[in-house]
C-alpha cells in the first residue's frame, strides 16, 4: 500500500516518458535522467502522460517499489 505523507521529498518528472514503461524502465529513466536513486525510501516519483490525464507514481517500501497509476478525467459538463 501506497503511504504517502509531508516527510517525503516528491519529484515530478520533468520530460518525455512513455507510460507504458514498467517500473524497472521508469527507475531507469529515474537514474540516468534524474540522477536520483529511485530505491530511496523518503522519496516518491511522479510522471504524468503528455495529456496531463494519467499519472503514474512510484515510491519504495521496505525494500519493495510501489506502483500507482491514477487516471485523470476531463470534467465535461453533462448532456
Amino acid at each position: 500500500m501506497l503511504g504517502l505523507s509531508a516527510n517525503l521529498n516528491y519529484y515530478l518528472f520533468n520530460g518525455n516518458v512513455d507510460l507504458r514503461k514498467g517500473i524497472f524502465r521508469l527507475c531507469e529513466s529515474i537514474r540516468e535522467e534524474m540522477s536520483l536513486d529511485p530505491s530511496d525510501a523518503s522519496n516518491v516519483y511522479m510522471f504524468m502522460s503528455r495529456n496531463r490525464k494519467v499519472v503514474k507514481i512510484l515510491h519504495y517500501e521496505r525494500g519493495f517499489p510501489d506502483f500507482i497509476t491514477f487516471l485523470k478525467f476531463s470534467h465535461e459538463p453533462a448532456l
